[in-house]
């Protein structure tokens, strides 16, 4: 029986990155001390349609709204280092009162070739900053998609 060859990958060498509008010229900056990305999850809402006559005493539902959920990431915290400052200036910014600016989000996966990217407006969020006391400080942060989803150079085999 002949084997398969089973095409796997690693996270290493992944990118999130983010718009910095503040730049010159203005571009995509990556966020270094990345060691955890999530990408978000598509999930299709639902309505019930169950009435007193519905068959067979079982509940009905249909379709409604698809939503992302959040994107994550995690990554070392240095308190003043160039990542974690570019990232909470990029969250305040697009987090201001005034401006209610989204942030913009691409998440490289440079394992392939041509590399996949994802890219999405966010509205993002710090959850948490740990300091363990045998570990390293970690910065925990999610983005949620404000729209949909743009993939680019991807193919059935690197998804």
């Amino acid at each position: 029986m002949p084997t398969e060859t089973i095409k796997v990958t690693i996270g290493h060498g992944c990118l999130f990155e983010v718009w910095d509008r503040l730049n010159s010229p203005a571009q995509y900056v990556a966020v270094g001390q990345v060691n955890e990305i999530t990408l978000p999850a598509l999930s299709m809402g639902s309505a019930e349609t169950t009435h007193f006559q519905s068959a067979d005493g079982i509940k009905t539902f249909i379709p409604t709204l698809a939503e992302w959920s959040e994107a994550q990431i995690n990554m070392n915290f240095r308190p003043g280092n160039r990542e974690t400052v570019l990232l909470i200036d990029a969250i305040k910014r697009a987090g201001g009162v005034a401006t209610k600016e989204l942030l913009l989000c691409r998440v490289d996966f440079k394992n392939g070739s041509p590399s996949t990217k994802f890219l999405f407006s966010a509205i993002p969020s710090i959850t948490g900053i740990s300091a363990p006391l045998e570990d390293k400080k970690t910065l925990s942060a999610t983005f949620k998609p404000a729209g949909d989803l743009t993939v680019q150079n991807a193919t059935y085999n690197q998804l």
